[in-house]
């Protein structure tokens, strides 16, 4: 064999070993599992109305906004935003940890994700 077809050779060996290494490799106990909050942002239909069968709350609707995550409390810094969907829907990663979840006009609300999980939440918009 000369020498460019033995260099071919070796390359294409390393490049088997180095795939089939890939292919049945296994995530490392190190790698962190996906972990964070999901949910949805409604708003409440306002208050009670009264039907022939006595009073009713109005359904809630979904609400398109943006939940900003704070570490430490509302007032401690901002780690991460996310825009929700046309139906109110979000999910972020984010660490484990505690943080708390604000969307506009809705009670700030604080939530504890923990490792390999996603928290879920519901934010309401309560009608005045």
């Amino acid at each position: 064999m000369t020498g460019s077809k033995r260099l071919v050779v070796a390359a294409a060996l390393v490049m088997g070993l180095v795939l089939s290494g890939c292919a049945t490799r296994t995530a490392s106990p190190t790698s962190a599992p996906h972990s964070g909050v999901s949910g949805t942002c409604q708003i409440d239909g306002g208050p009670a109305i009264m039907t022939s069968s006595g009073p009713a709350s109005p359904p809630r609707r979904p609400f398109p906004g943006q939940v900003v995550v704070h570490s430490g409390g509302s007032s401690g810094p901002v780690v991460g935003r996310v825009q929700t969907d046309k139906m109110g829907r979000f999910r972020l990663e984010l660490p484990p940890g505690t943080y708390t979840l604000v969307l506009w006009q809705a009670a700030p609300q604080t939530v504890d994700v923990l490792p390999g999980q996603f928290t879920n939440v519901e934010l309401v918009i309560h009608a005045v």
